[in-house]
């Protein structure tokens, strides 16, 4: 219940994003599994930040048991952290770090001003594969009935996809009956799509040779189509869910901006 929840939480420090996840939840706008994202989502982002300050970069770092513990043995754990490269290829961070305020009492409060990045994704060194599907060649308008038709099985190889993604929000003005009104939205700043190679494979077909040969003759052309295909086809579902995303801010801009901690003046 309600007082039991307020009762348990009494002492314990939590965050003003936390704070206002519990808040909806206990005005049943989000449900447990909600809370419970958020929640997780903000003690990974302190815990992160705690790390980050607290590693040291170059060394070893040991810990001892408690000396008082019931345990009769000695455990140590030594972690080597002196070529530590976490982090550097891909991540995803929610929210972002350099939108924070790093000074004063707000140290995790989000700041567009410095930074209006809400959602940041940066993934490298991807590979697809799709194994024994099966395909079928042949003239869109057949001349004669002896125009050729290849069908049989395929591969098809993706190699080092990376994306990198950045959603911002800021301010948008609205022209309504009552007069103009701003709202927060977000916007898509960055999409980049980039693959190394791709490769298709056929066999089975009975020209397995010849078809192969072609494929790798027009490789470079294939990679260019599958990357602007792939870029075009995600840039129009990004845009599509923000789409929907900001047509309920629009709704209800207040809980958006209190999730995000801010006013309207804010943003920009």
């Amino acid at each position: 219940s309600t007082s039991t929840s307020r009762n348990t939480l009494d002492g314990l420090p939590v965050s003003e994003v936390l704070g206002c996840a519990i808040e909806l939840w206990q005005n049943h706008e989000i449900d447990d599994d909600g809370l419970l994202e958020i929640a997780i989502k903000d003690i990974a982002y302190h815990i992160q930040m705690q790390t980050t300050e607290k590693q040291p970069t170059k060394g070893r770092s040991s810990f001892q048991p408690d000396a008082n513990s019931s345990s009769s043995e000695t455990t140590s754990l030594d972690i080597d952290v002196s070529d530590s490269n976490v982090g550097t290829n891909s991540g995803l961070s929610w929210p972002p770090k350099r939108g924070y305020d790093e000074m004063g009492p707000h140290k995790n409060r989000f700041n567009p001003r410095k930074d209006p990045t809400v959602l940041y994704l940066d993934i490298t060194k991807l590979t697809f594969n799709l194994d024994d599907f099966l395909f079928r060649v042949e003239r869109a308008k057949p001349l004669t009935i002896f125009d050729p038709v290849f069908e049989g099985v395929g591969s098809l190889t993706i190699k080092n996809v990376s994306l990198r993604l950045r959603i911002e929000c800021r301010k948008e003005h609205l022209n309504r009956p009552d007069g103009e009104i701003e709202v927060p939205v977000m916007q898509l700043k960055e999409l980049a799509v980039q693959l190394e190679k791709v490769k298709v494979d056929f066999k089975d077909t009975g020209a397995d040779w010849l078809l192969n040969q072609v494929i790798k003759g027009f490789g470079e052309q294939i990679t260019k189509i599958v990357k602007t295909s792939l870029k075009e086809v995600m840039n129009t579902q990004i845009h599509d869910a923000l789409e929907q995303m900001n047509e309920h801010i629009e709704a209800n801009p207040e809980l958006m901006l209190k999730l995000l901690g801010i006013t309207i003046d804010d943003l920009e």
